[in-house]
């Protein structure tokens, strides 16, 4: 629990000088927009991250769906959505 509070504190310190650091996608299914972010646990943030979290704004609150492995998968759904940026 302590990494994935250090990571959000961490990630919402970087999105403040870096809008790109957390990555929107959209779900056709349930019409929702959510946020990726990088969640670094051995690796240091020149890395690529092993998870990512998924977070999605809920009424004022913003709440943490779920954490994925960032595998091709994950990679692919962030190079569909901006074609022209870099991954993390």
């Amino acid at each position: 629990v302590s990494y994935l509070f250090h990571a959000l504190k961490r990630g919402v310190r970087i999105l403040q000088r870096d809008p790109s650091y957390v990555k929107p996608i959209y779900s056709g299914e349930t019409g929702t927009i959510s946020w990726l972010m990088p969640f670094h646990i051995k690796r240091t943030l020149i890395e690529e991250p092993e998870l990512v979290i998924v977070i999605r704004k809920v009424d004022e609150f913003f709440e943490i769906k779920t954490i994925l492995p960032y595998d091709d998968e994950i990679k692919d759904r962030i190079t569909a959505s901006a074609l022209y940026s870099k991954i993390w």
